[in-house]
């Protein structure tokens, strides 16, 4: 195993850190959470003025922050937490200057420019502007999603996050796919889904799961706990790194010397709802729904009567919000009909009707020297040759409702879904000099997954529980006016856990063997998959619990017309991960068993996935996982200079370096397969002298199973040039490096092999004759696990192996971008820009070195031809294929062919790039309305993905991975979005009925108009084949013509695909460049009452319509050629029309 020396523990960078902060210029993530104002103060012939006293005075907390232009007349006030500003300057022989009117948003780095008048300081000068709506400080881009957008625009669920995705350059997660709960992190410029970086009040938010490589969010805030946040997606400052993407920076309210707060009840019932297109189509009612989300939020200045009084120095901000789901969810499955559950497959026919023949798989034999099978008399298949375990399982099965071939079974269950989240903040000003910041969240979620076959072996989740915890704790001392220190310390923490639906069930009783039940890690009902039809249980159990710890810390300099910044940032991921989806087993049922005449050549006609489970052939395993406790440490260090050369000219110039520490394990429970050292039998087998792999176990030295990555150098350089006060052209180029495979991960990251077991099932010697049945799939026995003490070479000989290393490493991401910015008044900004991101080093899912190649598959049959083992004797694994006297030709012809199949997990060898035109139209409020467009045309292409939601396929040809690249499965070549919020300009105080009686306007003054329209592109669809990974295209692939409601059977020319001939691979693409899903065409819409009860009361009747024009977007086809769903729509991707109701009351 590869080992370098590590730091032992986090102690040395703290060290580092806090003599970083004492004698250094510096400045990090804090700015995530908060803006800077920087200016530079000249006298009426525009020469700078030097020594010039400003105070930058928040308005709602009256805390002033001081700061004194150097000798060139700049002034820069940090770690401004958002919100409005009043800046103040004064100097002797000037007139003193107060500038109110100044919304500083999250993240803003606003250019506020002051010209001061000759007189005395005694003579004031007021001036009422608002701040410059142009960027003239940096190269990122970004939209800020202000408190206005985020409390009033209509928002489904209540997620604020999904807000993101009215920037351009963000896409979020398709609507059918995972969503975590609690939150969803969106694709930004390119990268994939749940791979960008999201923080909360300056500290990070998200964490990796059981397979590393992925951020998933800790926790989500109420709505109404959030001040604003900020979507960075290109050429951010070098305080920003480990993200594939870009940064969503969340801000959470804080208290004012004012009280003020919120009580809320939103309300959804099913009854003002629209049913599905499939339900209505069906005759199926809606699904009963009752959805309450209810809370309040409160915040002012701490008193304590006769004891404290916190104006101007403390203040607290406290929420709650619960939630309750009670639903009657409908789904769809394919279920066998009453004919085929007693064997008869005389009615079992294709999309086309042509009749599916079942193939007996106990009739191979050869002709003429070729493979043939005979079918079964009249399709159906005798009474004593089907399994009684199959007998027993097929009564888990529901019957069929509907007549259809593909979603017989239209279903209803009911869920339970219950969340409640907290928060509590305060804010302490200890001095001027000094001010204190901390906050503490809590979310408990439940979810209760429906169960919709109503017994045991429901293939959907079960329950779900989890209790997520997060606490934030920043001091900012200000140590003179040009030098300003930051220290951030935070702590998230996740609980979860789910429970089979089977769990404890004795699989005997149905007749399965003994050997199965006790070797089950968990005691319930296998998982079976089988082709063409909806499966039986579920293997989604699981026990985990993340936890992180951030330490981060910074200094600010200013020196000259130089704003210096040099921080670290030190992270402690820990995981610890019981999630094995093979533990009950897992089972597939395929066509290969029951297809034909030639035994070896899928096809749409011929072999059926229910056929092969009534005759009881499997093929899987079942696996023994141990409960993984996994840590991994990042550090960071960083330089950056925003340098205002002229008062026209900055330049952003930074370097950041990272140190991204592999993995350890508690216990040191690692494996790593040495491709090329020699394997221990090499000696043992005549002929293969030159047998190479070997397995080596634990870890010493560093405990890092792989190498650790020194060499990631992150540059950043950027420039804005004004051209005029009113135009800027901006340009930015920056590395960022991502998410490792080598993160803290549960099982499912490798490496684990030998202290991780899997048995396969051994179906057959020549891959077409069966040998064992699901009544005993086991017959030589299950593998046990071993300690480190008892694993040697030897281990694993004739197994599968997850182990081999060709290549871990932190992906790397080049984004660049060029921009123009116009404002056109005092609230109209238009920003067109081009976005650009390359990905380097991206990782492949996983790759199985051991497969053939192409030219060996084309031996065809004579790769299934059993001949002497020359390993027979030498491996002795009892439940390995290889440990037969006779072994099939081909296995002799793998690189390994010791094992089975050995996969390289996650290796570091893909590729990707985006390219992007950006347009960003924003009104800010002003006249009663605010307007955002945001417009992105863009191309994705790339090797692979690691979406943590979506389409997904895996590699084809290990061989060929030249082939695997293609538009990314979540391509989207056009999506526009815009979004608005309009107060009608009626009523009392308004432009119309200024004057008007308080009666009358009691009834039509104070409504409001919002709503979010979103238009965009389908994704590509993702090909897949019976007997191949991937279809044979034989010609232009082209979507049918007509409305979309037409195209449901038959969505695109199937005919352009066709199964691949046996042992070749197919030759379309990953995905379909011309064919996609349908798109989206959508209208979220709400009008709100506001009624003034008091002077600072009032309340709020909303009434909010999700999908209100009831537009249909339908789920993507089937993609797998020679099935019979291929080609044919049978889901709604959408939700269809939602009303929701709510009342609030704000003061």
């Amino acid at each position: 195993m590869k080992h370098v020396p590590a730091v032992r523990s986090l102690f040395l960078p703290a060290i580092i850190l806090l003599a970083v902060a004492v004698i250094a210029p510096s400045h990090l993530f804090a700015q995530s959470r908060t803006g800077t104002i920087r200016g530079t103060i000249t006298d009426p012939s525009g020469a700078a003025i030097p020594g010039a006293r400003v105070t930058v005075t928040n308005a709602a907390t009256n805390v002033s922050q001081s700061s004194v232009t150097n000798e060139v007349g700049i002034f820069v006030v940090p770690f401004l937490p958002p919100g409005k500003y009043v800046i103040a300057a004064e100097k002797d022989g000037f007139k003193s200057l107060r500038r109110s009117g100044i919304t500083l948003q999250v993240s803003d780095s606003l250019t506020i420019d002051l010209a001061l008048e000759l007189g005395g300081t005694a003579e004031r000068v007021d001036v009422e502007a608002t701040a410059p709506l142009v960027n003239a400080s940096n190269a990122s881009l970004g939209q800020v999603i202000e408190n206005r957008r985020i409390v009033e625009l209509p928002l489904n669920g209540r997620e604020p996050f999904a807000l993101a995705a009215l920037s351009p350059g963000v896409l979020p997660p398709p609507a059918a796919g995972f969503v975590h709960l609690g939150g969803s992190v969106p694709s930004i410029n390119g990268a994939s889904n749940f791979t960008s970086e999201v923080t909360v009040d300056g500290m990070p938010n998200t964490t990796p799961r059981n397979s590393g490589r992925n951020n998933f969010l800790i926790y989500t805030p109420s709505v109404d706990a959030v001040a604003e946040f900020k979507v960075e997606t290109n050429s951010l400052s070098a305080e920003f790194g480990r993200f594939n993407g870009g940064v969503i920076s969340v801000v959470m309210k804080s208290g004012t010397n004012d009280w003020h707060g919120s009580v809320y009840h939103f309300h959804r019932n099913s009854a003002f709802d629209a049913n599905s297109f499939f339900n209505n189509r069906a005759g199926l009612p809606l699904g009963a729904l009752r959805r309450n989300q209810f809370g309040f939020t409160l915040g002012g200045p701490v008193r304590i009567p006769k004891l404290y009084n916190g104006r101007d120095r403390t203040f607290f901000f406290i929420d709650y919000e619960g939630f309750r789901e009670a639903q009657l969810a409908n789904s769809t499955f394919t279920v066998p009909t009453a004919l085929e559950r007693a064997g008869d497959f005389s009615q079992t026919r294709t999309s086309s009707g042509a009749l599916i023949t079942i193939y007996d798989p106990m009739t191979n034999r050869q002709v003429n020297g070729n493979w043939v099978r005979s079918p079964f008399p009249g399709n159906i298949i005798p009474a004593d040759r089907i399994s009684p375990v199959s007998r027993r399982l097929v009564d888990y099965y529901p019957l069929p409702t509907n007549n259809r071939l593909v979603g017989n079974l239209d279903v209803t269950s009911s869920r339970r879904n219950i969340t409640d989240t907290g928060d509590i903040r305060i804010d302490h000003n200890i001095s001027e000099r000094n001010r204190l910041f901390g906050r503490y969240s809590i979310q408990y979620p439940f979810v209760g997954e429906p169960n919709f076959f109503g017994n045991i072996a429901n293939p959907t989740n079960p329950p779900l529980t989890q209790r997520r915890h997060s606490f934030t704790l920043q001091d900012t001392i200000t140590v003179s006016p040009t030098l300003i220190v930051n220290i951030n310390y935070g702590i998230l923490r996740m609980f979860g856990t789910r429970t089979a639906w089977s769990d404890g069930f004795d699989v005997t009783t149905i007749g399965m063997a003994e050997n199965l039940r006790d070797g089950q890690q968990v005691r319930a009902i296998p998982v079976m998959s089988i082709s063409g039809m909806s499966g039986l249980a579920n293997g989604s159990q699981n026990y985990s619990t993340q936890l992180n710890h951030t330490l981060q810390g910074s200094v600010t300099k200013i020196a000259g017309s130089h704003t210096l910044k040099m921080g670290a940032d030190f992270r402690a991921y820990f995981i610890n991960q019981l999630q094995n989806t093979r533990a009950q087993g897992t089972f597939s049922y395929g066509t290969s068993f029951t297809q034909g005449p030639n035994p070896f050549q899928a096809s749409a006609t011929g072999g059926f996935g229910f056929a092969t489970f009534l005759l009881g052939i499997p093929t899987g395993s079942i696996g023994i996982d141990p409960a993984i406790a996994s840590r991994n440490l990042y550090q960071a260090y960083f330089v950056q200079d925003d340098w205002r050369v002229t008062r026209r000219l900055t330049l952003n110039l930074g370097l950041r370096y990272e140190i991204n520490f592999p993995r350890v394990e508690r216990y040191d429970r690692f494996s790593v397969l040495a491709l090329s050292a020699p394997s221990p039998i090499a000696n043992q087998v005549p002929g293969y002298s030159n047998l190479r792999g070997l397995m080596q176990f634990g870890a010493s030295g560093s405990r890092h199973y792989t190498d650790t990555d020194l060499n990631n150098f992150a540059p950043r350089v950027g420039l804005a040039y004004q051209l005029r006060p009113t135009t800027t052209l901006r340009a930015g180029y920056g590395i960022f490096y991502g998410l490792a495979p080598t993160d803290a991960s549960g099982p499912s990251g490798g490496f684990v092999d030998g202290f991780q077991v899997v048995t396969s099932v051994v179906a057959s010697l020549d891959g077409i004759t069966p040998i064992v049945t699901h009544a005993n799939p086991f017959p030589n026995g299950i593998n046990q696990p071993k300690s480190a003490s008892e694993l040697d070479a030897f281990s694993l000989l004739g197994q599968e192996v997850r182990s081999a290393d060709i290549g871990q490493a932190t992906p790397y991401f080049q984004n660049w971008n060029f921009s123009i910015q116009q404002s056109l008044g005092d609230s109209l900004l238009v920003e067109v820009a081009y976005a650009g991101n390359k990905g380097t080093r991206t990782a492949f899912g996983s790759i199985n070195l051991n497969a053939l190649t192409a030219d060996q598959m084309a031996l065809g049959a004579q790769n299934n031809e059993l001949v002497d083992n020359p390993f027979f004797g030498v491996i002795t694994d009892p439940t390995s294929a290889l440990s037969r006297p006779q072994i099939t030709r081909g296995q002799l012809l793998r690189p390994f062919p010791q094992y089975t199949n050995v996969f390289a997990i996650f290796p570091s060898i893909g590729s990707s790039i985006y390219h992007s035109f950006q347009m960003r139209v924003e009104k800010r409020f002003s006249k009663g309305f605010t307007v955002l467009g945001a417009f992105t045309a863009a191309k994705n292409i790339n090797d692979t993905a690691q979406d943590a939601a979506g389409p997904g396929t895996g590699v084809q040809d290990p061989t060929n991975l030249r082939a695997e690249r293609s538009l990314d499965a979540q391509d989207v070549s056009r999506r526009l979005v815009i979004s608005g919020v309009w107060e009608l300009p009626i009523g009392r105080g308004k432009r119309f009925g200024a004057g008007m009686p308080k009666a009358l306007d009691l009834v039509i003054g104070g409504w409001q108009f919002n709503g979010i329209a979103t238009f965009q592109t389908g994704l590509p669809l993702v090909m897949t084949s019976l007997g191949a990974p991937r279809p044979d295209q034989i010609k232009k692939a082209e979507q049918v013509d007509g409305p979309a409601q037409n195209r449901l059977n038959r969505w695109f020319d199937t005919s352009a695909y066709a199964v691949p001939a046996a042992f070749r691979y197919g030759n379309s693409s990953r995905t379909a460049p011309d064919l996609r899903m349908h798109g989206i065409n959508n209208f979220d819409l709400s009008l709100f009452k506001n009624f003034q009860i008091v002077e600072r009361v009032r309340a709020q009747l909303r009434f909010e319509s999700f999908n209100a024009f009831n537009r249909v977007q339908f789920a993507a086809p089937g993609t797998q050629a020679g099935t019979v769903g291929f080609g044919v729509v049978t889901a709604q991707q959408n939700t269809p029309r939602q009303l929701q109701l709510a009342l609030k009351l704000l003061f």
